[in-house]
């Protein structure tokens, strides 16, 4: 029973998350965060490229749930950018579910170019 719950730890703290390190500035966290997103934006792109618009989709709302907790967390004119890039990510994300492949390419293209543009 012992060993079970030492296992049971040692599993449970390599699946924890890892904290930000608090020296970093806030600025390194939101350029790390952009790139989390970037990463997801690029998953489904090729998604739609392999016409799979459903992993696309989810792709699609993974960058976007990346974008809205970056909110408040970058610079000002971050900020307005990421913005723009969370509602292309809502544009993409409704252009997979209706299957119009091109439409979503192209809201990806501007969330990658506006994601781009918000690095700090």
């Amino acid at each position: 029973m012992t060993r079970l719950l030492v296992a049971l730890s040692a599993t449970a703290a390599l699946c924890a998350p890892v904290p930000a390190h608090a020296a970093d500035p806030p600025w390194t966290r939101c350029a790390r965060d952009i790139a989390v997103a970037e990463r997801h934006n690029e998953e489904a792109t090729r998604h739609d490229r392999a016409r799979n618009p459903r992993a696309a989709a989810q792709a699609n709302r993974r960058t976007r749930a990346v974008i809205d907790a970056l909110h408040g967390r970058c610079p000002p004119a971050s900020d307005q950018r990421l913005q723009a890039a969370a509602l292309a990510a809502v544009e993409a994300e409704n252009a997979n579910e209706r299957g119009l492949v091109t439409a979503a390419l192209t809201a990806q293209r501007t969330v990658a170019r506006n994601l781009r543009d918000a690095r700090p």
